[in-house]
């Protein structure tokens, strides 16, 4: 039973056009039968059953069983409409392009029924219980009107209906078709309730079992209708008279009988003379005579009593829940009829999915650039410490201490305070690598920019090295492989031992070897500190330095070669063979003979003469001030320094200063001797490490450091060291993060335009996603308003949208968007700052998808928010 209370129903609400159409409309309904509306153009018939059949929203309420529905044409009544109320439409609404088992067939998957045994049972009963068996793989589009007509009940039919509304179903049909469909909803009746709309009063009061009648949105009569379920015939080779209005004329003994459907003015004059009928048709209407030139033959009714064998009740199982296994395998062939239909549907739009393709490549395309323009290049940082930072005597305030340079006394005296400072960052502008090849021969290597010089004072690494060993760091190490690999260096393993002949401006000229190669991300040179203390280069071969000795008693001279030397007052010395080509004679010495060596030996005949020369060669020489605890010596008096400015110098020099006196300009105080040889440490005064390190960076800052406009400092104590140059007015930096912000500063103007640029580009795709796929949804529009209207779901017409769109942002934008990606990640090999990132590139895909679906969905939403009949009446359909 259904019950309508109180339904209302406005067009132009509160507006000065507002029309009722259906006036505080109350009902009941019963089961069973076919109850007919009744009523001229515009009085809200068709209306009515709309909001009945649940295809029109209305004020009110209405109750099927013990379904109350307090709001009209909500979501649950589309549940209950789709699971129980059949529609057969005036236009038929088939879906074009189908056979009659497809379009039944979609009937039945709109309320879940996936089950091939259980579609082909009902389509099969449905269709025979029409006359529809033998059309069933036929196209709709090939079918007569009668015949689609059939259809669509057999489609309302085969969803086990408990209401078919038929909104006038005969109003395209001619009357053989009429009575045939009539016929059809007659059976049907008898099974569960037909609610028909038809303006065709004699099919109404032969069939109906009762007539509402409906004027100005008002039932102005609602009565049963008195039949004897009879059906009518449909045969066009016959007249039936009682189907046409009969009008009887009779004079004297002559009767003549005029049957018509419809008012009409009739001319006709008709004589009869000698058993012979004249008739002069005065309107000119065809006259056929039955049995001369009609085969259409009059019968008296046009009835035909029930036909028990065709009342069959047509009943279907209730349809069961789906399981969990059989949701999953639904919605897998619902993705593979996505994929299907998106491939091989005949609607598709090519122009449409090759615009979304070069949208995603050119969003791939926009990000791409956007990094190349805006990327801060980092591996320039391979340049700069990581703990240094940079103050610039020209930015400072107009009451900073020093002014706008600094002199060595000042970054003395700003280093030596208690404010953080460790030291001055030794910057190489010019580094060279010699290595040996083939002979005399070397392969030279200057380093890319600037390195940085250091040594266990300043750099902190827990690395010990002597003599002329050197650590370089991993980002300069790759840098010597990747020149050094074709002569057979191509690890960090054949890179160390190799004996270098090494140009480092500021710091130090002569042998290296390199020692260990240690992990940083700049590059940076340690030297062990008798190299890096040195302020005097010694002459140095490929093969080493110079030897100095005396030679010992006994001490025999391999494969010795005297030259006969005249009396003389020089002292005479012996030469290995491998530098006889550099040293022969001297005003200091004369060569007595040549000796075999491994090395480049200079050999004092006797230990007087030796030790006249070492001490002559200190006097000139000594003033490299070096750490006590880099390399062994033998303290011969005195005691270690301790303080500042202390410092141990050579035995030789006892007699010229003693201990408590002052050496050299810095006014060191001397507090003890050590023995030394020469050329290892004859030119070293010995102090502690701060001492050493300062009387180093003077002779740095004095030869380089003085033309510099910036100085970079080591921190200990970061906060401690801001605080500090900020008292003495002047800004202090990280020298990296300085670095980059520079570079972003550079790069501020390319990355605005850029951001513009990628933004313009990604409003005008929204805006092109969405009215194309706007354009898409209102060309499908029929298809979706057909869905609605029998009873598809939000949720399942939603879905499936979602899922067509999944799988043509897949084979559009997104395809398009890892093809130029891919692309991207080649190129990058060649050009770096051309690159999107593996995470940015994952969560741009995920965003188009977004984009894509929501762009997609939105005009669905947009028209899922109609009602039925608001969808099929604003597109026209």
């Amino acid at each position: 039973m259904i019950k309508i209370s109180k339904i209302n129903k406005f067009y132009n609400k509160n507006k000065s056009n507002e029309i009722h159409v259906l006036n505080n409309i109350n009902l009941e309904l019963d089961e069973k039968g076919l109850t007919t509306i009744l009523g001229p153009s515009g009085s809200g018939k068709s209306t009515l059953l709309q909001v009945i059949g649940g295809l029109d929203k209305s004020g009110g309420s209405i109750q099927y069983d013990d379904n109350l529905f307090q709001r009209v044409c909500n979501n649950k009544m589309d549940l209950y409409r789709n699971q129980h109320i059949g529609y057969i439409f005036q236009n038929y609404h088939l879906l074009h392009g189908l056979t009659v088992y497809q379009n039944l067939k979609t009937q039945l998957e709109l309320i879940d029924v996936t089950d091939e045994q259980e579609i082909d049972k009902r389509i099969n009963i449905c269709l025979k219980a029409i006359g529809m068996e033998k059309y069933k793989r036929r196209n709709v589009d090939a079918l007569s009107g009668g015949q689609q007509q059939r259809v669509a009940i057999a489609r309302a039919l085969v969803k086990g209906a408990k209401i078919i509304i038929a909104d006038e179903p005969t109003g395209n049909l001619d009357s053989k078709n009429s009575i045939e469909v009539m016929n059809i909803l007659k059976r049907l009746s008898k099974h569960c309730l037909v609610l028909l709309v038809t303006h065709d009063k004699y099919l109404a009061q032969h069939y109906s079992d009762r007539i509402i009648q409906i004027k100005d949105g008002q039932i102005i009569n609602d009565q049963k209708n008195e039949n004897d379920d009879s059906f009518l015939l449909a045969d066009s080779d016959t007249l039936y008279l009682d189907q046409y209005v009969e009008n009887v004329l009779k004079a004297n003994n002559q009767t003549v009988s005029l049957y018509t459907n419809k008012d009409m003015k009739v001319n006709i004059r008709i004589v009869i003379e000698n058993n012979t009928i004249y008739i002069d048709n005065v309107n000119g209407l065809p006259i056929k005579v039955v049995g001369e030139n009609t085969d259409k033959e009059f019968k008296e009714h046009k009835i035909t009593q029930l036909d028990e064998t065709k009342e069959k009740i047509i009943m279907f199982d209730e349809i069961k829940k789906k399981s969990t296994s059989e949701k999953i395998k639904s919605f897998f062939v619902s993705f593979k009829n996505s994929f299907l239909s998106f491939f091989f549907s005949k609607s598709k739009i090519l122009l449409v999915y090759l615009s979304f393709f070069f949208i995603g490549a050119l969003l791939c395309g926009c990000v791409a650039f956007y990094n190349y323009t805006v990327k801060i290049d980092e591996s320039i940082l391979k340049n700069y410490p990581g703990d240094a930072y940079r103050v610039d005597p020209n930015q400072g305030k107009a009451t900073s201490k020093y002014g706008f340079e600094f002199t060595y006394d000042e970054v003395e005296e700003i280093i030596e305070e208690d404010n953080g400072v460790k030291g001055l960052v030794n910057i190489i502008t010019d580094a060279y690598f010699y290595m040996p090849y083939v002979g005399n021969r070397t392969i030279r290597y200057k380093v890319e920019n600037e390195c940085y010089g250091a040594n266990s004072y300043v750099c902190g690494r827990d690395i010990t090295l002597f003599g002329n060993e050197i650590a370089i760091s991993t980002v300069l190490a790759d840098e010597l492989i990747d020149y050094y690999e074709n002569f057979g260096i191509n690890t960090y393993e054949k890179l160390k031992g190799i004996n270098f002949k090494g140009s480092f401006q500021g710091i130090y000229s002569g042998n290296v070897v390199i020692k260990e190669v240690f992990e940083s991300d700049n590059k940076t040179i340690m030297f062990a500190d008798e190299l890096y203390y040195l302020t005097y280069t010694f002459f140095v071969s490929n093969e080493g330095n110079i030897s100095y000795r005396c030679l010992q008693e006994g001490e025999q001279l391999k494969n010795f070669t005297p030259v006969k030397v005249d009396n003389t007052y020089l002292p005479k010395v012996y030469l290995s063979n491998n530098i006889k080509r550099y040293f022969n004679s001297s005003s200091s010495y004369v060569v007595a003979g040549y000796f075999d060596s491994d090395k480049f030996e200079f050999v004092y005949e006797n230990q007087a003469e030796y030790e006249a020369f070492l001490e002559e060669m200190v006097l000139f020489s000594a003033g490299n001030v070096v750490p006590y605890d880099a390399r062994d010596f033998e303290l011969t008096e005195g005691r270690l320094p301790t303080n500042d400015k202390e410092v141990v110098i050579p035995h030789v020099l006892k007699k010229q200063y003693k201990i408590d006196s002052h050496y050299g300009e810095e006014d060191y105080r001397i507090v003890g001797y050590y023995l030394s040889s020469y050329p290892d440490n004859a030119s070293f005064l010995y102090s502690n490490a701060k001492t050493a390190y300062m009387h180093k960076l003077k002779s740095i800052f004095e030869t380089s450091i003085k033309v510099r406009d910036t100085f970079d400092f080591y921190i200990e104590d970061e906060a401690k060291a801001l605080a500090y140059f900020d008292s003495i007015g002047y800004e202090c930096k990280n020298v990296r993060e300085m670095v980059l912000d520079e570079e972003y500063q550079s790069n501020i103007n390319d990355k605005q335009i850029a951001i513009i640029i990628l933004v313009c580009i990604s409003v005008v795709m929204v805006v092109f996603i969405f009215f194309m796929n706007r354009s898409r949804i209102i060309q499908s529009i029929y298809t979706l308003g057909v869905y609605r209207a029998l009873g598809a779901k939000k949720s399942k017409l939603y879905g499936k949208y979602l899922l067509d769109s999944f799988v043509m942002s897949t084979f559009t934008a997104i395809l398009g968007y890892l093809v130029v990606y891919a692309f991207v990640v080649y190129a990058s090999n060649f050009v770096p700052s051309l690159y999107v990132l593996p995470l940015h590139a994952l969560l741009m895909v995920l965003g188009l998808y977004f984009v894509m679906i929501v762009a997609s969905l939105l005009p669905v939403y947009s028209l899922l928010r109609k009602t039925p009949v608001e969808i099929l009446a604003k597109y026209d359909i």
